[in-house]
């Protein structure tokens, strides 16, 4: 017999449900965004602020920058600068969602910098790593050694042609195949903290018999977004003409950034979480909570 915690109520049942709920899980995201507005956009806005100090990156050639005594150093501060902003971005998003919806401690959930964060997590590190640097060694020589170039390459006229289209989708395939079977991960690294192959494992059991759900998800994220883009274009566009309608182009004269520069730049920087927030929802559907409870 066990006794349930007085101080932690069961959100989700005990059982892991067998099919990830699409519209649930998108409403879910919808509503924490809408919640955590402030939170959310506040941690873009120093992600996007991070961002702007490495704007050349990665380099055009990356292999010359490595082979380059005097631009890999440059290289290097670049990328431990973009891994710990990745790493801090993922995991505090990430985690404010899990406790928000399954609650198993509310102080975290209400925390704007969780004491968990402080806790070093090897796994999230190296994966983040690994698709900085290690994946884009590996798209490099595949582009430039494997698949031709825009003006035919190393087959011209023969089985590509003139036509990029089949091998960008080869290059992206990858991409598309990798985030739909490790959609948990990042949670699973977040939230459980194992090591790395636990992750994968876990990753792969929360995602068996989803992934049709997982890829509708990543569909709706795909309309969504777009949706989005386009309302803030509209938005855009009226703006545009009642600022030169009524002559308050001026307002922004003076500043180092154009209007444009600044509305597209707020549109970037309240989307981004959108895609992590997705993500820590359907691993909130599918990896119910368990209360910490002893036999007796």
């Amino acid at each position: 017999m066990t006794v349930p915690s007085s101080e932690t109520p069961r959100v989700f049942p005990a059982a892991m449900p067998a099919k990830l709920p699409v519209f649930d899980t998108l409403l879910d995201a919808f509503t924490l965004w809408g919640r955590n507005f402030v939170y959310f956009s506040l941690l873009s806005l120093l992600f996007s602020a991070g961002l702007s100090l490495i704007p050349d990156y990665p380099p055009d050639d990356l292999l010359a920058t490595l082979g380059n005594s005097e631009a890999w150093p440059l290289y290097l501060a670049q990328t431990c600068l973009l891994v710990m902003l990745i790493y801090a971005f993922q995991f505090l998003v990430t985690w404010r969602c899990f406790h928000k919806l399954q609650k198993p401690e509310p102080k975290e959930a209400r925390s704007w910098l969780p004491l968990a964060f402080a806790r070093f997590n090897p796994a999230l590190l190296f994966y983040i790593i690994f698709t900085l640097v290690a994946y884009p060694l590996i798209r490099f020589y595949l582009q430039d050694y494997s698949l031709p170039a825009s003006d035919g390459g190393l087959v011209s006229g023969g089985v590509w042609g003139e036509n990029d289209f089949l091998p960008q989708i080869i290059q992206n395939a990858p991409e598309f195949v990798l985030a739909l079977v490790l959609f948990f991960l990042i949670p699973v690294f977040v939230i459980e903290n194992p090591g790395m192959l636990p992750a994968l494992r876990r990753s792969l059991q929360l995602g068996k018999g989803n992934y049709g759900a997982i890829l509708g998800l990543l569909l709706l994220s795909l309309v969504v977004q777009s949706f989005y883009g386009l309302a803030f274009g509209a938005i855009y566009l009226f703006l545009t003409e009642a600022f030169d309608l009524y002559g308050l182009s001026q307002i922004f004269s003076g500043f180092p950034l154009s209007f444009t520069d600044i509305f597209f730049w707020l549109q970037v920087v309240l989307i981004l979480p959108f895609d992590i927030i997705l993500c820590a929802c359907a691993y909130a559907h599918l990896s119910p909570a368990r209360e910490a409870s002893a036999p007796v």
